[in-house]
């Protein structure tokens, strides 16, 4: 009983602090700037959503140029979906998250991740975020990508992982690096702990994904611990 009461006790503080501060700080629309809510439906009309699922491959003939071997097989895939194109209202709401650490923000991306999920039927053991290297982490101080699976996880009651996956090597910023680049900078930049992986079907989290060299490299990672499938879920497709 007395547990109870310090839960409603809590929630109720938690309440009043929540409401101080919006009073303190009124809430902007991240897409737009509007006062009074995180999200907007002027730019909430204005996303271009995406209904179709795709595969992705790693692409070989990008490295008939290039001696060393980057792909021991061929037939690594993973089924992606992304909720939006990256475009409109979209891109100031990815950076105010990646720059600010907007927890109300991320639940509302989640909450677009989890209709996919709903819509798709996907059954999945396990939510695994994309780390950040570790220098990246000690600047930022959270993984915006960990703010949405964590809200992701509580909407579509599965559980997250935030420690399965790791960057073992910081392959920097992919911004404006062309295709080749992209997928030599993240080849070999993530592993994975066996234990929470091993045998299970994993949904993969980040917020843009632009050749999916990023979702395919952990891919790799995740399915050379043990995982069983991956599917790939971002926000938005650039």
């Amino acid at each position: 009983m007395d547990d109870c009461y310090s839960r409603i006790f809590g929630n109720a503080i938690k309440g009043i602090l929540s409401a101080s501060l919006d009073l303190l700080f009124p809430q902007r629309c991240a897409g737009c700037g509007q006062l009074g809510t995180i999200w907007c439906l002027k730019c909430d009309r204005e996303l271009i959503r995406i209904e179709n699922s795709v595969y992705l491959y790693p692409d070989i003939s990008l490295y008939k140029s290039h001696k060393r071997h980057i792909f021991k097989s061929n037939n690594l895939s993973c089924l992606a979906r992304s909720y939006a194109r990256y475009a409109g209202p979209l891109v100031p709401a990815v950076l105010q998250l990646k720059y600010r650490q907007n927890r109300r923000l991320a639940a509302v991306m989640a909450g677009w991740l989890a209709q996919i999920v709903d819509y798709e039927k996907w059954r999945a053991d396990v939510i695994i975020p994309v780390p950040l290297s570790q220098e990246r982490l000690r600047r930022r101080g959270y993984n915006q990508i960990g703010l949405i699976a964590s809200a992701l996880a509580a909407e579509v009651q599965i559980p997250v992982e935030l420690k399965a996956l790791e960057r073992i090597r910081d392959t920097g910023s992919q911004v404006g690096l062309d295709p080749e680049i992209r997928w030599i900078n993240v080849w070999r930049a993530f592993r994975a702990e066996s234990d929470p992986v091993r045998g299970k079907a994993i949904l993969l989290l980040d917020d843009v994904m632009t050749t999916g060299a990023t979702l395919l490299a952990c891919c790799k990672a995740l399915k050379e611990a043990g995982a069983g499938q991956v599917i790939g879920l971002t926000v938005a497709q650039a």
